[in-house]
Formats: structure tokens, C-alpha cells, sequence
């Protein structure tokens, strides 16, 4: 789908305004900021009062709700559930109940219920840290939703999927001393612990030295005097972690 950044943005505050109107009887603000940013375990977040009109400083703060386009990768229904969810955080502000971010409450557990989503955090427990949801098959935001598909309008998919093409060709590297790392697949990456090669995922093991793509990993610099001492020049990565770093290509 061929959209551009306006055309985005219009739709996701379509999606906004419907489901305020639907779900939440137009009690959330009429406008809000939304917008992407890329967190590592988070489909995304509200900040509450975050941005102020500087021609008119007098107006209302506005709120941001932030979507993480890594999670875009979804069918539609629980694409819409990402942006429903953060409305409910956004529900509990404007009722003065909102929770520390990442925390469920009893509260935000029971309107979630209401709502159409079912909380599930670990070992069953509906509120805490970590509280995921499912989608309630018969629940109101479903049937919300459903009404959406049926008018067979542009705004129900909405979201343009990142091309994850550019990731596929990171190969992960590991050696018999559980050391791991990731990198070109053209590497040939020799352990300065063990001396010996990191194998690649398909067991592939290359033991020409000479070859211009081997690289030494140490961890210290007692691994580093013994290659010097070896007598062997390659490039040298130095990494924190015993058993876990990044070749960076």
C-alpha cells in the first residue's frame, strides 16, 4: 500500500476519533498527538500533557500516544488493539486513576474487561507488571471493530509494515565456550578464549587463515597478548560479554 506520512497520520486519528466516539462516548480528548517510536518489548505508550501550542499557550495541553511500528506486523484486528489499549491508559487519565507505565491495576484490569480485551500476565494474574491481553471474541471492542470492516472503508488497514528484509541477513555465530555474536554470514570469526572458530547456524567452518574476512573475538586482555604472541594478525573485536556480543559489519 502506497501512503504517505500525512495520509498515516490521518488515518491512525480516524481510528482515534472512532473508537473515542464508540467505545469511550467522546470523553477522551478530540485531539492527540500520535506518533512511532521503536522500544524494544512495547507495543507503545501514552504522555499524558506532553506538547503545548506556542501561538496559543493559553489551549489545552495535548497528549502523545506513541506506537511502536516494529508490532505493525500483525493482522489488522490486533493492530487496532494497540492504539485501543493505550486509549484505555489515556481513559484512566482523564478519571485521575492512571497507573505507573507497565503496571495493570485493578482498575485498568476491570475496563479492559469491559471493553472487549482480556488482561493475561504471568501465572494467570491479571494485574501487575508484564500484563499482556487477548481480544475478547463477543467483546465491544470486537464488535466495534467488526462494524469498521463491514462499512468496507480505507481506514481499517491502515498500517504500512516494516521491511524486515534488511534484518535477515544478520548470522547468528556460536563457539563450544557458549560464546554467541551475530554478523555477516562472509565472516570467519576465530574464539581468542578457545582458539578455535565460532561455527554459523547452518555448521558452516572455514579454516583458511588467510582468508580477508577473519576476525579474532576476545574478552580481555590476557586474549589479547596471547594472540599477539601467536603470531597471527587479524582484526580484533573486544566484547564485554562472555558469552554474548554483536560483529558489527
Amino acid at each position: 500500500m502506497k501512503a504517505n506520512t500525512n495520509e498515516l497520520h490521518d488515518m491512525l486519528y480516524y481510528l482515534y476519533k472512532y473508537y473515542n466516539k464508540k467505545l469511550f462516548k467522546d470523553k477522551l480528548s478530540k485531539e492527540c498527538v500520535i506518533t512511532f517510536v521503536r522500544k524494544n518489548g512495547s507495543d507503545g505508550y501514552l504522555s499524558p500533557n506532553c506538547y503545548k501550542d506556542k501561538k496559543n499557550p493559553q489551549k489545552p495541553l495535548l497528549h502523545e500516544i506513541a506506537l511502536n511500528p516494529d508490532h505493525f506486523d500483525r493482522d489488522d484486528v490486533r493492530c487496532h488493539a494497540i492504539l485501543f489499549r493505550i486509549m484505555i491508559d489515556l481513559y484512566l487519565y482523564v478519571l485521575g486513576k492512571l497507573p505507573q507505565r507497565g503496571y495493570c491495576s485493578v482498575l485498568c484490569a476491570n475496563i479492559m474487561e469491559e471493553l472487549g480485551l482480556v488482561p493475561r500476565g504471568p501465572g494467570g494474574k491479571r494485574i501487575g507488571q508484564k500484563v499482556f491481553y487477548d481480544i475478547s471474541p463477543n467483546g465491544k471492542f470486537m464488535k466495534a471493530y467488526n462494524e469498521l470492516v463491514n462499512k468496507d472503508i480505507k481506514y481499517v488497514s491502515p498500517f504500512i509494515l516494516k521491511d524486515r528484509n534488511s534484518e535477515k541477513n544478520k548470522t547468528k555465530y556460536a563457539c563450544k565456550c557458549k560464546r554467541q555474536l551475530w554478523g555477516a554470514p562472509e565472516f570467519d570469526i576465530i574464539c581468542g578464549s578457545c582458539w578455535v572458530y565460532y561455527l554459523q547456524e547452518n555448521g558452516k567452518l572455514n579454516d583458511d587463515l588467510s582468508k580477508k574476512n577473519t576476525i579474532c573475538v576476545i574478552n580481555s586482555a590476557v586474549e589479547f597478548e596471547k594472540i599477539l604472541k601467536g603470531g597471527v594478525r587479524f582484526p580484533v573485536i573486544l566484547i564485554e560479554n562472555k558469552e554474548e556480543g554483536i560483529v558489527v559489519n
